[in-house]
This record gives C-alpha cells, structure tokens and sequence, in this order.
C-alpha cells in the first residue's frame, strides 16, 4: 500500500444477538481515529452512538470495527462517507440503523451543531412531550416481554442480595424496624394485626411457602447456623447464659 494512502473511511457494527451486525456508525479518520468511540464513551459528543456502545458493553461484548476503505485525498474519504451514510440511512431521521448524526463529510464540527439542535429541540415541550410518550410506550412494550422481565427480575434480585449483604445496611435497617417498634402506635397496630386470625393465616401460609422452597429453606438454615455461632462466640451472650445456668442452680437447691 503507497505510503500516502493516509485517510480511511470505516465501520461500526452491532455484535449483539438479533443485530446480525447491522451498521450502527460510518466515520472518516486517520491513526487510530476509528478506536476513539469505543474507548472514550463517557465524553463522547455524540449522546447517540454513545447509548448504543454502553448497551453493547453492558452484555460484555465489542463492536465489529472495520476500515472499509483507504484514500490519499480527504476529500475522497469524506464523500465515501457520505455515500454509505446514505446507503444505509441515519437513526435519528428514521431512515435506517446508522447513529450518525450528520450526513457526513463535515468532521467533527457538524456533530456539535447537531447536538446544539437537539438540545434546542429538548427545550420544546411538545417535542419533550412526544419524547416522553415515546419512552413510556417502549417501557410498556419491554415489560410485557417475557423474556426481558425475567432477566430483569434477576437483576434487580441480584442488586438486592449485593445491598442487603452490606453490614451497614443490615445496621441501619435494624435500627429503623426498633425504632418504629418502639412506638406505642406501632407495637398497637402489630397487636391488632397478629391478633386477626385471617392475618395470622395469611402469614402461616406464607412461610409455608418459603419452608416449602428448597433454595430459601437452604440460605435460611445456612443464616440461622451462622447467627448461633456468631451468638455463641460473644461473651457477653456466654456470660449471661452462665448467669442463667446458675440461677436455675440456684432454685433447683432450694427447692429441693
């Protein structure tokens, strides 16, 4: 290849199952121009491809990067830009999958006017309103796949272990239930409610449930084994039990 030949024109595409590697960005560069997206997401200037790369990052995978094309002149790179830009079509026009967020051929400066126009375009309240209404609606159809609530229960299953394994929060939360207990308004209403047979019921058979479940009964037990022993290993829980072996000692001599 002739040393000159210094531009390139390359591609970004979807690794993510159900994608089929569709294109999702065409840029011009030289160097390492073509790694910049991947590498730098945080501060990227196009907010666009931006969410696409972390969405890809999130299942543990890489874009499919490749160089299409090389050229002496810019000017030829950017206009093969162009051509595939239009040839697949950009996002935000609705005309095809590419994040680009202009028709190219204009470098780095074209994309700040946009993202200006986009922010001008959020400050519009009907535009703001569709947008909202956009999302809700996409929430709405992702929540009755099955599929995603599923894995989404994971996850959010998988946070809630992470939290509430942390001793500070099991600290705070312990103090929190005392407190409320404490309150004479509280302790009332547990009395009233423990006092209904329905509610009492309703509490039986929901820790037959549990019981009944062989992954809760399992991390159950193994939680009652270790409070014993963290309870056992305390002298001050040591000392009151030799206190209480004593007393009962004690009573047992004089009532016999």
């Amino acid at each position: 290849m002739p040393s000159n030949v210094v531009f390139y024109v390359y591609v970004y595409r979807d690794p993510r199952p159900g994608k089929n590697l569709e294109p999702i960005y065409i840029g011009k560069g030289r160097g390492y121009r073509y790694r910049q997206h991947w590498n730098r997401t945080e501060d990227h200037r196009n907010p666009l491809l931006c969410r696409v790369l972390n969405k890809i990052r999130a299942v543990s995978l890489k874009p499919k990067i490749k160089i299409v094309r090389r050229f002496v002149l810019e000017a030829d790179a950017f206009a093969y830009e162009i051509k595939l830009i239009a040839k697949y079509g950009r996002r935000d026009l609705g005309l095809g999958p590419l994040c680009n967020l202009t028709d190219g051929g204009d470098g780095p400066s074209g994309s700040l006017a946009v993202i200006a126009r986009m922010r001008m375009l959020h400050t519009d309240p009907d535009f703001a309103e569709a947008r909202d209404k956009r999302g809700r609606q996409h929430f709405l159809n992702l929540f009755t796949d099955p599929d995603f609530t599923k894995a989404h229960a994971e996850r959010m299953s998988e946070k809630a272990h992470k939290f509430n394994a942390d001793p500070e929060v099991k600290r705070l939360a312990s103090e929190r239930m005392r407190a409320l207990n404490a309150e004479p308004a509280n302790a009332e209403r547990t009395r009233q409610r423990m006092a209904d047979p329905e509610a009492k019921r309703k509490c039986a058979e929901r820790f037959r449930k549990l019981n009944a479940d062989p992954t809760f009964a399992k991390a159950h037990s193994k939680r009652c084994s270790e409070n014993i022993r963290k309870r056992n290993a305390d002298p001050a829980f040591q000392a009151k039990c030799k206190a209480g072996k004593a007393a009962a000692r004690a009573r047992r001599a004089q009532h016999n």
